[in-house]
């Protein structure tokens, strides 16, 4: 693989990511890691990434390259050295076309972060979909009420389990949890959202008879029809904003009884 970098790339990787020394480019990404330290393998680590990227591209058919004009950089931030933030998270610089994705290696008391064996990919299973939501007609900012924030989090929740299936890890189990989440009235987060999304799919694409439980370990697999339920939802959804946690799920059940579904 060629591993050359454009020039506003590498001044991008060198400000964001000076603890990282070590780098490796692929077509969407470029991702730095401390080579002294790092555990993995960082070039199957970085076609692992790819791999997630690629799936994306293909069941969203959303295009990064109009709005971000270089490729997504990820790597790892000492937070014992460097500013905030603390936590894994997405970053963008539209005036630049630059975007990143931050994993913190190290806390204030000096102990590892995102150690293996799911990390990093794990954490970038829901990290890279964040922008392909901001590209997607979910995301929509110059309206009345606000725009659509509200998705961002429910939507990289819920593809994090075939993303992770396209990495490699346990994207099955990873929506069975959703599943549970939403059927459970005691719990209040974004899992439980995503969940709730799960189920309008499995209203829609499930076998007869088929049960929530089983329709996720099968849909997980289902490229095509992922892909035809993602394009439905930005079409359906674009235009119904979504706010907190705490009334999503009553609001979306609502919104999809409203869309004459698929």
């Amino acid at each position: 693989m060629n591993n050359t970098l454009d020039s506003k790339e590498e001044a991008a990787r060198l400000w964001a990511f000076p603890y990282c020394d070590g780098f490796v480019c692929r077509e969407d990404l470029i991702f730095c890691y401390p080579s002294a330290e790092f555990p993995q393998d960082p070039d199957e680590v970085s076609n692992r990434l790819q791999d997630a990227m690629d799936y994306l591209k293909e069941v969203t058919e959303l295009n990064l390259k109009g709005t971000f004009r270089y490729r997504v950089i990820i790597g790892y931030r000492d937070i014992t050295k460097q500013r905030k933030p603390s936590q894994p998270c997405w970053v963008r610089n539209l005036q630049e076309g630059l975007h990143w994705i931050y994993l913190p290696w190290k806390n204030k008391w000096k102990k590892k972060l995102m150690t293996p064996p799911d990390e990093p990919l794990h954490t970038c299973a829901h990290e890279l979909v964040h922008p392909f939501y901001y590209v997607s007609r979910l995301y929509t900012k110059d309206k009345p009420w606000g725009g659509n924030e509200g998705w961002k989090d429910p939507f990289c929740e819920f593809l994090r389990g075939p993303v992770r299936n396209a990495m490699g890890l346990d994207g099955k189990g990873w929506w069975r949890d959703r599943i549970a989440d939403a059927e459970n009235p005691t719990k209040e987060n974004w899992g439980k959202v995503a969940g709730e999304i799960l189920i309008m799919a499995w209203r829609s694409y499930k076998y007869l008879g088929e049960e929530k439980i089983d329709f996720a370990e099968r849909f997980v697999e289902e490229k095509e029809e992922i892909r035809e339920f993602l394009l439905w939802l930005f079409e359906n959804f674009r235009d119904r904003p979504l706010r907190d946690k705490l009334t999503f799920v009553d609001k979306l059940r609502k919104d999809y009884e409203g869309t004459g579904k698929i």
